[in-house]
């Protein structure tokens, strides 16, 4: 009884409401990629800052580098919002595709951002390119 009240807590908080009657059968599949996505994302996304962080002559440690990327994130989120607020109707007709999109150029301004110490000579174009395509959309 306790563990049925405990699964349909969860189903409740993380899956849509009438799950897995409600959804298409490729929606377990999609939700695990996308889970797998946000989790390798995050973890590249300090790796990121940290190169950065290299790359513009500083030594940070791990933990300076998750500090400095989340206050990065915060301002990149709020920045994205306010440039693509005017792309949702649009974005309505083809959600999943638009998200995949989005995670592809996400995950290459982190590798741009990655990349950076390589050329400390393009330091200023390759971490501003980095960060212009990680605007979340």
């Amino acid at each position: 009884m306790a563990h049925d009240k405990l699964v349909d807590s969860f189903l409740n908080k993380f899956f849509p409401s009438g799950y897995p009657y409600s959804v298409n059968e490729g929606y377990l599949t999609y939700t695990k990629f996308r889970a797998l996505q946000h989790f390798s994302s995050a973890m590249l996304h300090v790796l990121s800052t940290q190169s950065l962080l290299f790359a513009a002559g500083l030594r940070p440690t791990p933990a300076q580098a998750t500090a400095v990327s989340w206050i990065l994130k915060d301002g990149m989120q709020h920045a994205g919002k306010l440039i693509c607020s005017g792309m949702g109707a649009r974005m309505d007709s083809e959600p999943k595709s638009w998200r995949i999109f989005a995670d592809v150029l996400y995950d290459f301004g982190t590798a741009l951002d990655f990349i950076s110490p390589l050329c400390p000579q393009l330091f200023l174009e390759v971490a501003g390119l980095g960060n212009f395509a990680k605007v979340r959309i």
